[in-house]
């Protein structure tokens, strides 16, 4: 811990620099991420929002000759929030540094888009710096009592654009899907693995006029490896593919595709590959170990529209296990609506929304269901998770989350929310569920508050819950605060 603190005194003695510079915007600001939703609502932002991270390129040509006076008050000061996240001509010329510092007495069940400590201390430093148009940032964290290791690197990773097109590398966090409490195919619950990959920096629409019905569209590519101390085999590769377009006016939609496959003791020439990609028929889902891995897909949609000063949004998001005769027959699903607006003179903006999410695998034509499939394989025992934890939906297997929240934000910048959420986790009892080995129902409520100062943002929430995990037969309240103080300089 003292070595922590130094490094830190030591970065901030030799600040020079703003940490505004990243070539994209990450996961883990929900208020960030709302703001650019009701900017894509509005019609400010074109192009896909549900893939994270979103480059600062896609955001900054649409708010760039935004008009501030054609917008409701509380959509202006949206505007004036995202304008003054992106990256300056004096960030590229200089070293950046940004510190976060988070602690918590007991770590959060639900891991939603907004992240959070991942563990009672949570300690993070970092230095960023571009090289034309080389990106790179270094990240050192600390946190007592990980199960891998104290220190990490999460968040360290480089980045180059030719083009507009960016290859990366590094520990980069990702969020698929427009689902804001779970992430089915890929969220921020496990910590990111070490990837390389490659997306798009501006979504724009193809020229060619038998392409460019389809709108914006963006691609991202990655090439993962897992960790080792695996009870499986050690160092699985996970692949994953999203496209997501926009192809009319305030509607995302999105296709995802995940491999997990290769490892040491697992064959993984290029036939391995090849019936992986197929996926289909006797190439996958044979039922023997002959099969080349784990697979999961994905469909999604967002749907948004203005009315007045007023927005509203519809999404929902199925993930699919398993295919028999071409069909997908083991399902998860999210479905969520958000609504939101603002006091006419631009003091208070308001977001009341809600999210329903079934990891639960059940058919999608006739009856029954498949208890402890989703993120589970026969031969990737470990499943589809990192380090322990799903890499999907926080709740992992044979959960149901449901989330009704309300947050309103200040002139000020000042962020206030208030979340309810019914959670049945592991639902059959099995032993496939890592989180609980028993079946739990726990009702909590958050309630939280993010306050910008001149020397950083400062967050906190408390949570009150009627259960806690692994608690059969008994019913006992848990409480627990967190702190967060993040400062970028």
């Amino acid at each position: 811990m003292k070595y922590s603190i130094m490094i830190i005194v030591i970065a901030m003695l030799l600040s020079n620099g703003v940490a505004k510079a990243t070539p994209w915007a990450g996961p883990g600001d929900r208020q960030l991420r709302r703001d650019i939703e009701v900017l894509s609502s509005y019609g400010v932002i074109d192009g896909p929002i549900t893939t994270w991270p979103i480059p600062w390129a896609q955001i900054s040509r649409g708010i760039g000759g935004a008009q501030l006076e054609a917008l409701p008050a509380h959509v202006q000061n949206a505007l004036l929030r995202v304008r003054a996240r992106l990256p300056r001509t004096r960030d590229y010329r200089s070293i950046g540094y940004d510190v976060q510092v988070q602690g918590t007495n007991q770590v959060r069940t639900v891991r939603d888009f907004g992240g959070g400590a991942r563990e009672e201390v949570d300690i993070r430093l970092s230095a960023d710096r571009h090289f034309s148009s080389t990106y790179i940032r270094l990240s050192v964290g600390f946190r007592d009592d990980d199960r891998s290791r104290n220190f990490q690197f999460d968040d360290s990773y480089l980045a180059h654009a030719v083009g507009n097109w960016v290859v990366y590398g590094g520990f980069v966090d990702q969020w698929w899907g427009p689902g804001v409490e779970s992430g089915l195919i890929l969220s921020t619950n496990a910590r990111p693995m070490p990837k390389v990959g490659l997306m798009r920096l501006d979504p724009k629409p193809f020229r060619s006029k038998w392409l460019s019905w389809i709108g914006p569209w963006q691609i991202n590519v990655f090439a993962a490896r897992q960790e080792t101390d695996r009870n499986d085999f050690t160092h699985p590769i996970v692949a994953g593919l999203r496209l997501s377009a926009r192809p009319v006016r305030g509607l995302d939609i999105g296709f995802s595709r995940i491999l997990q496959l290769c490892g040491r003791g697992r064959p993984c020439g290029l036939s391995i590959w090849k019936d992986a990609l197929i996926g289909v028929g006797n190439a996958d889902n044979t039922g023997t170990f002959n099969e080349p891995g784990n697979q999961l897909a994905a469909v999604d949609f967002r749907y948004s529209k203005y009315i007045g000063k007023y927005d509203f949004a519809v999404y929902g998001e199925m993930l699919g296990e398993d295919e028999d005769n071409f069909l997908i027959d083991k399902i998860a699903v999210t479905f969520g609506a958000t609504v939101g607006g603002g006091t006419s003179d631009g003091d208070f903006a308001w977001t009341i929304s809600t999210e329903y999410s079934d990891t639960k695998a059940n058919r999608v034509i006739g009856k029954g269901v498949s208890p402890g499939t989703i993120y589970n394989h026969f031969i990737y025992t470990d499943g589809y998770r990192f380090h322990g934890r799903s890499i999907g939906a926080s709740l992992d297997t044979d959960s149901r989350l449901l989330t009704i929240g309300g947050t309103v934000i200040d002139a000020a910048d000042r962020t206030y929310w208030l979340r309810s959420r019914y959670a049945e986790i592991n639902d059959t009892g099995g032993p496939l569920n890592p989180i609980s080995a028993s079946r739990e129902t726990i009702r909590s409520v958050e309630a939280g508050a993010s306050i910008p100062t001149r020397f950083g943002v400062i967050a906190g929430e408390l949570r009150v819950a009627d259960d806690k995990l692994n608690t059969p037969l008994t019913s006992k309240a848990e409480f627990a605060i967190e702190l967060a103080w993040r400062m970028r300089f």
